[in-house]
């Protein structure tokens, strides 16, 4: 698990800003379009003047009513994120997210809190709107923001990962993919649309991402099951940065979220409860459930000590669960 940190995803304009939420993952939609980066917000309880969710002891996200701000704290470094826009206005809330309007340029912005990680989701409603929209991120000294290996991240200055960003996508109203790319300049990023159409709104979602794995609820049972937790946000990662399949087995291992992912599962005690011999099976299981579309998104993945020791592609192809 990576040094803490507080992530604040602060905007400039004036807003009430609240989120209410499930704490199941979900595709929803806009106008038409479905977006692989919009799972349900997840809110644990409501404060005086925040919405919490409390994840454990060392991850907590905070929803603030009096302040425009999310606050995600893990131990005590410092990472924020400010989209400066004095027009932006407190809109409404729906479906457990929290909508900024800018009526004049017309597009809007929905916050939603994930276990894991922020996201801020853009609606642009007409040839009218903007199609380049800047972040100014607020990041610890020597951390830095990368592109590298096709994955974007922020790390510090001893090269670690503090925070996964999500490849840049966007969509038209029909479900069409829409060009779109990052632009890294100094602390900012920078998202622009290349779209010439008119099927409007389209949808662009930046997606942030802290924490992988919940080891707090991860177990070793009686039966010879290893239980692993994802965290929302790494599960929206992954299945908004890849095509899901067979395709990714020997590539996702290899990549940032996936080493990162296996060496929390790697460092926590119920995996060092299970013997040595077992342990490359249960990784191949383990990549098999991250790739699978049937699979990922599965409250738990269960890794089984007592399934035959197969090939990475034969797990797959025994959706994860090889037999004798």
């Amino acid at each position: 698990m990576s040094k803490g940190f507080i992530m604040k995803a602060c905007m400039s304009s004036l807003a009430l800003f609240t989120i209410l939420g499930t704490a199941h993952p979900a595709y929803a939609s806009t106008g038409g379009s479905e977006s692989k980066l919009r799972p349900d917000a997840e809110v644990d309880s409501i404060e005086e003047d925040r919405l919490v969710n409390d994840t454990d002891q060392l991850n907590e996200i905070e929803v603030f009513f009096t302040n425009p701000s999310v606050t995600m704290t893990k131990e005590s470094d410092e990472f924020s994120i400010i989209h400066e826009d004095s027009n932006l206005e407190f809109d409404k809330t729906e479906e457990g997210k929290v909508i900024f309007r800018n009526k004049e340029e017309q597009y809007s912005i929905e916050n939603v809190a994930l276990v894991g990680g922020v996201q801020i989701l853009y609606n642009i409603e007409s040839t009218e709107s903007p199609k380049e929209y800047v972040l100014d991120l607020d990041i610890t000294e020597g951390s830095r923001i990368i592109h590298e290996d096709g994955e974007y991240k922020i790390v510090n200055e001893k090269g670690e990962v503090e925070v996964f960003i999500g490849s840049p996508w966007a969509k038209d109203s029909n479900g069409n993919e829409v060009e779109t790319y990052y632009e890294i300049k100094d602390q900012q990023l920078i998202q622009h649309i290349d779209y010439e159409g008119t099927d409007y709104p389209l949808v662009a979602d930046p997606l942030f991402c802290s924490d992988t794995i919940d080891n707090t609820a991860s177990k070793y049972t009686d039966s010879n099951t290893f239980s692993v937790y994802p965290r929302t946000c790494a599960r929206t990662y992954i299945t908004a940065s890849y095509t899901l399949g067979g395709a990714l087995l020997g590539v996702f291992g290899s990549t940032a979220i996936g080493k990162q992912m296996w060496s929390e599962v790697v460092a926590d005690a119920s995996y060092q409860a299970t013997s040595t011999a077992n342990r490359p099976k249960l990784k191949d299981q383990f990549i098999c459930h991250a790739v699978n579309p049937t699979t990922i998104w599965k409250s738990s993945w269960n890794l089984d000590t007592n399934r035959p020791d197969v090939s990475l592609l034969d797990t797959y192809k025994a959706l994860c669960n090889p037999d004798y």
